[in-house]
Parts: structure tokens; sequence; C-alpha cells
């Protein structure tokens, strides 16, 4: 018992309660900063892209932009929580880009996808509602996402090809 009051008087002394508070102040001061960086670059993008918002396309890539902004957020957010207590992050740093490598490897063709995927919006190579041929196939295309693209034939056969592997396009509504 006696040994359980020298370790709460250590654990609670005034002066581990200032350093305690101290940490828990710079934790919360960093988070404060950090989300307010980030609402401050949402709203910029939004006052910025304001007049061009009627555009689906556009609407799709300030969406994308600011999912990518709160992950960052949230990823520095926690790297800055971890360092305020003292956790040495660097070990963590370097698993996560192994980490990141490996699955960059492995998932190559749907990052090829949605690149493409994000290249034929922003080109507005075709749209929804365009008559096509791509790969080959003929007919209307029915569907777009990032890593995607559906096409129905003329014969009702429904072909998904994806993003990566678009190469040629020929369009016959323009």
């Amino acid at each position: 018992m006696d040994m359980l009051k020298k370790a709460y008087s250590i654990m609670f002394s005034p002066e581990k309660l200032v350093s305690y508070s101290g940490k828990a102040m710079g934790m919360l001061l960093s988070i404060v900063a950090i989300y307010a960086i980030y609402k401050i670059i949402v709203i910029a993008i939004d006052r910025t892209l304001k007049n061009r918002l009627n555009d689906d396309r556009m609407k799709m890539l300030v969406s994308l932009s600011k999912s990518v902004l709160r992950y960052a957020a949230f990823v520095i957010i926690f790297i800055t929580i971890l360092q305020q207590l003292g956790i040495n992050i660097t070990a963590l740093l370097a698993s996560a880009g192994m980490l990141g490598l490996a699955i960059s490897f492995g998932s190559q063709n749907l990052v090829r996808d949605i690149i493409s995927g994000i290249f034929i919006i922003i080109e507005r190579r075709f749209i929804i509602g365009d008559k096509v041929k791509i790969s080959g196939i003929e007919g209307e295309v029915t569907r777009m996402t990032l890593r995607m693209t559906a096409i129905k034939a003329e014969d009702g056969t429904s072909h998904t090809i994806p993003n990566g592997s678009i190469a040629v396009v020929q369009n016959f509504s323009r």
C-alpha cells in the first residue's frame, strides 16, 4: 500500500500535472490550428470555384479535393498528437511508407484507372449520353465513375471498361 501511495504521489505531483496540462493544451492548440487551416482552404476552394459549381465534373473534383484535404488533416492531427504524447513517430512513418509502397504496387491498375478517369472528366472526352466507340465497343455511355465507364451497345448488352485501358475514343456525339 505504501508503494502505491508513493507511485500515486509521483504520477500526480504538481510538476507532472503541469506537464500533463501543457501537453493537453499543446494537443488542443494543434488540433484547432490544423482544423482552422483546413477550413480556410475549403472556404477558399468554394469561393474560387463558386461560379463553376454548376458543372457536374467541377462538383466531383471539388468534392474529391475536399475529401483528400480532410484525410490529410486527420493524418496530420494524428501525427501531432502522437508527437505531443512523446511517441517517436519516425518508425511509424517509415512503416507507413513501406506499407504505402506495398499497397501501391498491388493497386497499380486501380490507381491508373482513377487517374485516367480524372483526365477523362477534366478533358470531357465524353459524357453520359454520348454515343462512342471505345476499345472496339460501340454504344451509349450510361455511367461514368473515376474507375470505369459503362457503355450500352445497340443490341442491349452492357459493357464495363476500366478507364485505364481506354486509349482511343471515337465520340459520335461531337
